[in-house]
């Protein structure tokens, strides 16, 4: 794991991860857990740097960083804590709730309009908003008791020691993740003894508003808007912290860079130049934005769509990633192999060997037969199996 300059060290004891699901076999500090979610969702943007204008929300990748530091903050509830060391029992509330206590404490780099988009990502970022409000279904009665026994979980040392990451760790964690050209503004924390008494005093209160505006929100706006910046951008918005979140949880490694750059070096495995091509393939290779084409059978239409696809990249990068959707599995399957192997029969290269993921019903039963056929074993093909199927539904 890469470090930044300044870490939190001193809350080393606040895990995230109980010995059984941290990597090695090892506890994984909270800190720990976010630093490895902020890198996935680094490389993502990375991948993809110029979505926000894309979708229409300048401020996407802004909202999305501070959502994603703060998303697990809740974990340090004692019970939560308890439940991670040997023998603890289950905890009966929502981690992700807990975590908007904090909110405020970050609320002076958004707007009104923004911060409810942070709140939506960190409350979302488990569990759909309809079992959110049934569990916390009394947050409109102020009388309830249950968010104030919630906020109590949390330790005044873990409070200020939260305070203190906030304060001392962001700016740093940026410059780490080479994000400082991503538009990530640091908020003005209030002062720490402030900011500790609003979350012990008021974080029941804060948690209650949060969720109102979050169903408000949903109800009044998201749901009801025809707008591609609302629609399109808060897809994107929960998308990319429950995909960083589940890739860190599964530790899969860096992100594989994109292969789709440009034309010659497909045509080059596939022994071919610009002037062997069919007509229809080199139009292709022409083509900026969407296309059509119609061709019969064995006349090199997928060629044209891969040669098309790389096509469209820019001077100064690449293509993210190429969806090939096939209407039968079978024929999905094939294309797997197709994009996956190299063709020693007819000498042909692979055009992204092992770059490529294969998800549809029995996607995983296929990764098994693939795995048979390379000689693994039953029991470690069904393994590969499982793991490359989840890659795939990870958009890893």
């Amino acid at each position: 794991m890469t470090i930044p300059r300044v870490w939190p060290d001193w809350l080393n004891d606040v895990w995230a991860k109980s010995a059984e699901k941290g990597a090695g076999g090892q506890p994984e500090t909270l800190a720990q857990h976010t630093w490895n979610v902020l890198e996935k969702f680094a490389e993502m943007i990375h991948l993809r740097p110029t979505l926000p204008e894309q979708t229409g929300v300048p401020r996407l990748w802004h909202c999305l960083f501070w959502a994603t530091f703060l998303h697990d903050f809740g974990k340090s509830a004692k019970g939560f804590q308890a439940r991670l060391r040997p023998g603890g029992e289950r905890w009966i509330h929502r981690h992700e709730v807990l975590s908007l206590a904090f909110v405020d404490w970050i609320a002076s780099a958004f707007s009104e309009e923004e911060l409810r988009w942070v709140v939506a990502a960190i409350a979302s970022h488990h569990r759909d908003e309809e079992e959110i409000q049934r569990i916390y279904n009394s947050i409109a009665d102020p009388n309830d008791q249950s968010l104030a026994s919630l906020v109590g979980e949390i330790d005044e040392n873990v409070l200020r020691g939260s305070w203190r990451w906030l304060s001392d760790c962001p700016s740093s964690w940026v410059e780490a993740l080479q994000l400082t050209k991503a538009g990530i503004d640091m908020p003005v924390l209030p002062p720490e003894e402030d900011a500790v008494r609003a979350v012990r005093k008021n974080g029941a209160a804060i948690i209650r508003k949060c969720l109102r505006n979050y169903h408000r929100w949903l109800e009044r706006t998201v749901n009801r808007s025809d707008e591609q910046p609302v629609i399109i951008g808060t897809v994107a918005l929960r998308g990319h912290l429950v995909s960083s979140d589940h890739m860190a949880s599964a530790h899969v490694g860096d992100l594989p860079e994109s292969q789709l750059s440009g034309p010659m070096k497909l045509l080059e495995g596939w022994n071919l130049t610009p002037d062997t091509l069919y007509e229809h393939q080199r139009e292709s290779m022409g083509v900026r934005g969407s296309a059509v084409l119609m061709a019969p059978t064995g006349s090199g239409k997928t060629e044209a769509a891969l040669l098309w696809a790389v096509s469209q990249a820019q001077p100064d990068r690449s293509v993210p990633r190429l969806y090939y959707t096939l209407p039968f599995q079978a024929s999905m399957n094939a294309m797997h192999k197709r994009l996956n192997d190299d063709d020693t029969e007819n000498g042909l290269k692979a055009p992204f060997p092992d770059q490529v993921g294969l998800e549809h019903g029995r996607s995983t039963l296929a990764y098994y037969r693939r795995f048979l056929e390379d000689d693994y074993s039953p029991k470690e093909a069904a393994k590969a199996a499982k793991w490359s199927n989840n890659l795939a539904r990870l958009n890893y």
